[in-house]
């Protein structure tokens, strides 16, 4: 989906300019006794538009589902020990450090420098993507060492949203997010399991966080850590009360050959059901629900919005610009750099192990598909330049066209060279 909408993207920008920048540039109104709940917003940042709506409003909930991830990975994941978390933490600090170094060597002394975050997150999406076409050669820790890495890499995103991209901030506003922040919280610590409290709640951070200045979709993030790990019923208990439920279901078929539901077997079903949303805990059950509205609707309405780059006035000029070269090179070589470096320092100090039953071979594929960084690199493209200028848009479509060649190739080599690599998937001896 994500590609589809890639490729409608660009054919849309590049048959009709006009028209896919009037749709996405289409101004959004919302007003209650003539007070404009985005008044706050457009002082500082400009009309609120659809593109606006989509990054700063849609992409909150594809933040939420991070966090979400990021929490469980902590908790119970991968991330949850420090000697399983140290290969995946390292890994995606080296993976972060080269690429915003390499940027800032080829941009220095330049108004771009700004653009100095762009190539440091990796696409979770598109490089798992990549990584399952090779098949279940893959080794499952391969597998695990790429989304724990991923995820790390997504969270400094974060924090370099939070810190370096924010213009002006009100400090009323932030405490307003904050209050409603908390009231999450409580209701976590009072052990509310119900997502309509922490739905509308987390309109409210988010809405305080748009109108303070910091980026909306840190409130998404936040917004996830409050969400309840802990079921209220233990496994167990939740075994023990099915196993007897199912005993009088299956009692009453006995007696009755009619497809129908008898009362009793109803009121069964709906005590499994209470039960269910009970020994599941609301992070995953939330997770879960929104795997598919994040995969499928989500991320390719973000990239029809973000990724169409008109090519007619493109020449050599784009791709040895600066803008374009730094993340370029940033995303392939900085990532490559970066990852394997820092995992080959984390195993040979002892601070961590290779994934069970991998090889170098296939971690430095890992680096390489971690130079995929579409869907984060493309936010931060664009909230790095200034686009109400005629050099900000220039600069932003030569970001666009940096990161879509370095996905491009990092996606193809890296299957190439992880299909090479699991023909032989016996672990290389240090």
């Amino acid at each position: 989906m994500l590609i589809i909408a890639t490729i409608v993207a660009m054919l849309w920008a590049n048959i009709d300019f006009h028209s896919y920048h009037a749709v996405w540039d289409s101004p959004l109104k919302l007003e209650i006794g003539g007070y404009s709940l985005f008044g706050e917003f457009e002082k500082y940042h400009g009309p609120f538009t659809l593109h606006t709506f989509i990054n700063d409003a849609i992409m909150v909930v594809f933040f939420f589902f991070v966090g979400l991830e990021i929490k469980r990975e902590v908790l119970v994941g991968e991330l949850s020990s420090i000697k399983n978390s140290m290969l995946p933490i390292l890994g995606a600090v080296g993976g972060v450090l080269f690429p915003a170094l390499i940027y800032y060597i080829i941009n220095n002394g330049t108004p771009d420098i700004r653009g100095w975050a762009i190539p440091m997150a990796t696409d979770i999406a598109f490089a798992l993507g990549v990584l399952m076409l090779v098949g279940s050669r893959v080794p499952t820790s391969i597998k695990v060492f790429l989304a724990a890495l991923a995820i790390v890499d997504d969270l400094m995103a974060v924090l370099v949203i939070a810190i370096f991209y924010t213009d002006h901030l009100s400090l009323i506003w932030l405490m307003g997010g904050f209050g409603f922040l908390g009231i999450m919280f409580f209701g976590n610590r009072l052990h509310v399991i119900h997502s309509p409290f922490y739905l509308l709640f987390g309109v409210g951070v988010w809405y305080c966080f748009l109108m303070s200045g910091v980026h909306a979709t840190i409130a998404g993030v936040l917004g996830a850590f409050a969400i309840p790990t802990t079921p209220l019923i233990k496994k167990q208990a939740f075994w023990s009360k099915t196993n007897q439920l199912w005993k009088m279901f299956t009692t009453h078929m006995d007696r009755s050959h009619d497809d129908r539901l008898a009362d009793d077997q109803s009121d069964v079903l709906q005590t499994i059901e209470y039960g269910i949303n009970r020994v599941v805990s609301p992070l995953k059950r939330i997770e879960h629900g929104l795997d598919y509205p994040v995969a499928f609707v989500i991320l390719p309405v973000f990239a029809l919005a973000n990724a169409g780059v008109n090519l007619g006035g493109f020449s050599l000029h784009n791709f040895t610009a600066g803008v374009t070269l730094g993340v370029m090179l940033g995303l392939l070589f900085g990532k490559i750099i970066g990852v394997s470096l820092f995992s080959w320092l984390a195993v040979k100090f002892k601070l961590a192990n290779l994934p069970a039953g991998s090889n170098w071979s296939q971690l430095l594929a890992v680096s390489i598909l971690c130079g995929i960084g579409f869907t984060m690199a493309m936010f931060v493209a664009g909230l790095a330049f200034d686009t109400t200028t005629t050099h900000g848009q220039e600069m932003l479509m030569n970001a666009k066209i940096g990161i879509l060649a370095a996905s491009f190739i990092a996606g193809v080599a890296g299957y190439l060279v992880l299909k090479k690599a699991t023909g032989d998937s016996s672990p290389v001896s240090e």
